[in-house]
Order: structure tokens, then sequence, then C-alpha cells
């Protein structure tokens, strides 16, 4: 289902896309939706009115909640975001991301690319120091890929290998897979139509012949 999207004056850069509490990331969405503020220089009375504008019927609940006493109108754009930070960071806490992390495996139907950003978005609360996150990030892409002749290959790299080299080997060996295979299913099908049409060819030679002997 795509996300749905606030309609906003024509005229400014991007979009607006709705907050749903329960699968939409904080984090993210913030600073996407702090980018949006700025290259269209909104002020701050608009940025409140257009985040409240944005959030589905569960999140404006929750922010109307933690806004009690006061309406979340009556709060400033800082406030309500502040909020908000503080009701996620507690709800996730850095054991719970990096559980999930740790505990990520990829979906057999995912492409490489979609694998790494898995990854990268799993470990953005994780608080892994910037010395060891390439590290974090390479080895849970290894470790967690769907068991098979690509990860065997990832496997065979040195200790040493970056995340991006482990990413460009998994999607030059899906690559080389999906090649073979496209190679090998004319050829199936070539063979299956000769048997086929073989077949047809004796059964047909069968019949004149019982048909000539009356």
């Amino acid at each position: 289902m795509p996300d749905p999207q606030t309609n906003l004056n024509p005229s400014y850069y991007g979009q607006v896309r709705e907050f749903r509490g329960q699968d939409s990331d904080w984090v993210i969405y913030k600073r996407r939706l702090d980018n949006y503020f700025q290259v269209n220089d909104i002020d701050d009375d608009k940025k409140k009115a257009i985040l409240l504008n944005a959030l589905d019927e569960d999140s404006y609940k929750l922010i109307y909640n933690l806004c009690l006493p006061k309406f979340p109108e009556e709060k400033s754009y800082q406030q309500l975001t502040e909020l908000f930070s503080q009701y996620f960071e507690v709800s996730e806490s850095l054991f719970v991301a990096r559980s999930k992390f740790f505990a990520a495996f990829k979906n057999q139907h995912e492409s490489a690319n979609e694998w790494a950003a898995g990854v990268r978005n799993l470990a953005i609360n994780c608080e892994f120091e910037e010395t060891v996150i390439d590290m974090m990030l390479r080895d849970r892409f290894i470790v967690g890929f769907d068991k098979g002749s690509v990860q065997s290959k990832l496997f065979r790299k040195k200790s040493t290998s970056k995340f991006a080299v482990v990413l460009e080997t998994a999607l030059a060996e899906m690559a080389s897979e999906d090649n073979y295979a496209s190679r090998r299913q004319p050829f199936i099908g070539t063979r299956s139509a000769s048997c086929f049409f073989k077949k047809i060819s004796a059964d047909s030679s069968f019949i004149i012949a019982n048909i000539t002997q009356f």
C-alpha cells in the first residue's frame, strides 16, 4: 500500500508523507520533514500545522494524549517533536534496536540492495561506534543473507573487506545466477517442444500405418 501524501502548496518542493506511528521510523521521518521545511522556507507556525495534518488517526491520538492537559495545537513545533522523540526513544531502547539488528535475516524475495538498505535502517538506533559501524553492517549483511551459493561466496571474503565490497560481490553473484537461469530456460523449453512434436509424429505414423492396412 503506497504511503498517503499530504496535499500542500503545489509550488513547494517535495512532498510530506503521512506519519504512521505503528510502522514509520520517527527519526527518519523527522529528518525528512526538517529538510522539507528548510528547502521551502516554512515558518514555525506552519511547521506545527503541517506535522499535525500529516499524522494518521492513531498518531494524532498519541500526540493528543502526550500533550494533555493542553491540546497539540497549543504546543510549538519543537515541543511536539520533542514529545514524539521522547516517546519513541523509550519505546525502542538501545538494546531493543540491537536485538532487532542481530536477529534480522534477508527475505528470499529481497534483492541484495534491498537487504543492504534494511540492514542500514536497522542500525540507525543501535548507536554503534563510528569505528565499528562498517564491520557491523558487513557482518549482519553476510550472516543474515539467505543460504545458498551467494552466501557461500560471501563467507569466503576477507575479514578486512568493506561493506560496500561485500555488497558488490553479492550483486555480481546474484546477477550471474539470474543470467545462468535465463540461459537454461530457452533450452529446456526447446527440448520439451521437440519431445512433444516427436511424440505427435510417432503417433501420426502409427495411425496412418493402421489405416493403410484396411
